[in-house]
C-alpha cells in the first residue's frame, strides 16, 4: 500500500503528490484479492504513514477521484495515474473527471495499469480516450 507514492516521492525531489483513494475495501472493482485481504482502515494507515513521512510533497486523500477532482482548478496537474474502480464506467468517468485537469501548456502524463484482457473495460475506456483526442501518453 502505497508503495508506487514512496518510489515516485523517493526518486524525484521535485513533485508534489496527491494521492486518492476512498478506502472501500471489497467492492468487486479491483484485481486480485489485495482488496479482500487488507482491511481499508489497516491500508489507509500504511499508506497515510508513508505519506506523512514527505511531509507537504505528499498529501493523501481518503476520498473518491471525483470529489478530490472537484477541489482542483482545470489545466493546473501535471500527471495523472489512474487506478480506481476497474469497471468501464469508472475508469470512463476517471478520465472525462481528471483531463480538463491536466494542464494544456505542457506535456502531460496519463498513466495506469491492468490493461489487460482480465479488465476489458480499462483497455476499451483507454481506446475510447485515445481516439481522436489530443496527444498524451498513457
Amino acid at each position: 500500500v502505497g508503495q508506487l507514492s514512496k518510489f515516485i516521492l523517493q526518486s524525484t525531489d521535485f513533485v508534489r503528490l496527491v494521492g486518492v483513494d476512498p478506502y472501500l475495501g471489497d467492492d468487486g472493482t479491483f484485481p486480485g484479492h489485495f482488496s479482500r485481504d487488507l482491511h481499508p482502515d489497516i491500508a489507509f494507515h500504511q499508506a497515510a504513514s508513508i505519506y506523512e513521512s514527505f511531509g507537504e510533497r505528499a498529501m493523501l486523500l481518503p476520498t473518491t477521484s471525483s470529489e478530490a477532482a472537484g477541489s482542483l482548478a482545470n489545466h493546473t496537474v501535471d500527471a495523472v495515474f489512474i487506478d480506481g474502480c476497474h469497471l468501464y464506467s469508472c475508469v470512463k468517468t476517471d478520465f472525462q473527471t481528471w483531463m480538463p485537469k491536466l494542464r494544456n501548456d505542457a506535456e502531460v502524463l496519463v498513466a495506469g495499469h491492468d490493461f489487460s484482457p482480465q479488465w476489458p473495460g480499462v483497455v476499451q475506456a483507454v481506446h475510447e480516450e485515445r481516439t481522436g483526442q489530443r496527444d498524451v501518453t498513457i
